[in-house]
């Protein structure tokens, strides 16, 4: 059986389901916590540093956020879809569109901070 599928969940206990559920809420917040940091310290570095990064570094870095930040925000998709299937055994509904959201505008975050450092390294300094 797949952990997606709502199916997984019906031979749990009412006590069970809601300490996954509760374990789940947990991971996911802990992922988001991880990539805004994550974020923010390459938006940062993007300010204060760009224009002193060689291509090299510049590309090295870039690269290293880049596989992070992809991997947490698959991460968080992947637990995104188990909770999702979790709240569909337990109520009927599930919030899966909200949480594909997410991922989007943390998609969207990553390569707007990447079109930032570009336009940090090319700004003359006036």
């Amino acid at each position: 059986m797949d952990p997606s599928e709502a199916a997984y969940y019906a031979e749990m206990s009412r006590f069970e389901l809601s300490e996954l559920s509760m374990l789940l809420w947990a991971n996911r917040l802990e992922q988001l916590a991880g990539l805004v940091t994550l974020i923010s310290g390459y938006l940062v570095v993007a300010y204060l540093v760009a224009k002193k990064l060689t291509a090299f570094q510049w590309i090295s870095v870039t690269l290293i956020y880049s596989v992070v930040a992809l991997s947490m925000i698959l991460g968080y998709l992947g637990l995104a879809i188990q909770a999702a299937a979790l709240q569909v055994a337990q109520s009927g509904t599930s919030r899966y569109p909200v949480f594909v959201a997410i991922s989007i505008s943390f998609l969207l975050s990553w390569m707007l901070s990447i079109v930032f450092m570009i336009h940090s390294r090319r700004t003359e300094d006036q």
